[in-house]
């Protein structure tokens, strides 16, 4: 691998903003020294629409998501196991009383 001691700037494919003064505008991502990551609209270089993040802080919040995604899918099973014992059990209750009276 190559170490990063100049910046790399590439643009996106496809713009993300639908409305607002930046409409249409792709991206531009650019990897910093420092592991750093930079995003702005193309040809918008003020201090205001510039973000910038650290490296690490992108891989922490991709983890955080997909451990998110993973425990949705698991609560989403346990509320599907819950419901299905719950219909079983007026399933039960409803059978008892017709065989009670």
């Amino acid at each position: 691998m190559t170490r990063l001691n100049k910046a790399v700037a590439r643009v996106t494919r496809e713009p993300f903003f639908t409305y607002g003064p930046h409409r249409e505008r792709p991206f531009v991502a650019t990897l910093a020294p420092g592991d750093v990551l930079e995003l702005r609209p193309l040809r918008c270089r003020s201090e205001g629409s510039a973000v910038s993040i650290r490296l690490a802080d992108v891989y922490r919040y991709a983890l955080q998501c997909r451990v998110n995604s993973v425990r949705l899918e698991h609560a989403r099973e346990v509320k599907k196991k819950k419901a299905e014992a719950r219909a079983r059990r007026k399933f039960l209750r409803e059978i008892r009383k017709e065989n009670a009276s």
